[in-house]
């Protein structure tokens, strides 16, 4: 019996047909991917501020590993704990300055001392460097033996809804202390003693000021 030229192509269209309803299966697969990938991902990564922050972050933990290197040729103390007869910058007590320009061999790069989102000018040069060109406050009561105290961190400091001008903050048990809004999007960056550096909420960075050994802490801001 002969075939017709229609039957003999109408297998090839049924493989056809099937071939297109897999083609658009896979595109609609495709995209409830994407849409859930899209869900899912934090609103963080999307920002714009995500690389400043970063950038922030890698800042602190190279202060830090500043502190670190400093410490081990000066007995185990940081700058700020050390006397100027031993080359430390204890007597100069509020001179955020001069704390950050004893770690110049260290640091190398003044400009890690200036967050990415602070507007202020930063200075290349520690030679020129003043506290309008910091972006940080300092832990002066921390060192290389007590690694969970915080030892730096983003300045864009609030008490009870007040910002901190530049200065002492001493924490207290009724002072609530968080982050400004102009950094991080209301966040903020801490570096701590041991060379690690995170990101805080204001809640968290509040718990953290209110429990020892930070509680017993003196932060200078520029």
């Amino acid at each position: 019996m002969k075939t017709s030229a229609t039957d003999r192509t109408a297998p090839l269209a049924r493989r056809h047909a099937s071939r297109a309803i897999t083609l658009i299966e896979a595109v609609v697969v495709l995209g409830v991917i994407v849409l859930l990938a899209a869900m899912l991902i934090p609103p963080s990564y999307h920002s714009p501020m995500r690389a400043e922050r970063i950038k922030c972050l890698n800042n602190l933990k190279q202060i830090g590993i500043a502190c670190r290197l400093f410490a081990a040729d000066h007995n185990d103390r940081y700058p700020q704990r050390l006397s100027t007869n031993d080359g430390g910058t204890l007597e100069f007590d509020a001179n955020i300055a001069a704390h950050f320009r004893a770690l110049s061999n260290e640091l190398r790069y003044a400009k890690l001392l200036h967050c990415p989102t602070d507007s202020r000018r930063q200075d290349t040069n520690f030679a020129t460097l003043t506290a309008l060109n910091i972006s940080y406050f300092i832990g002066m009561e921390t060192g290389e033996l007590l690694p969970q105290m915080i030892l730096v961190g983003d300045d864009n400091l609030i008490t009870n809804g007040v910002p901190v001008g530049s200065g002492w903050l001493i924490p207290q048990t009724n002072l609530i202390v968080g982050y400004g809004k102009d950094r991080h999007e209301s966040c903020g960056n801490v570096g701590m003693s041991d060379g690690s550096a995170q990101q805080l909420t204001s809640a968290r960075l509040g718990d953290s000021l209110q429990r020892p050994p930070n509680l017993t802490n003196r932060f200078l801001l520029p």
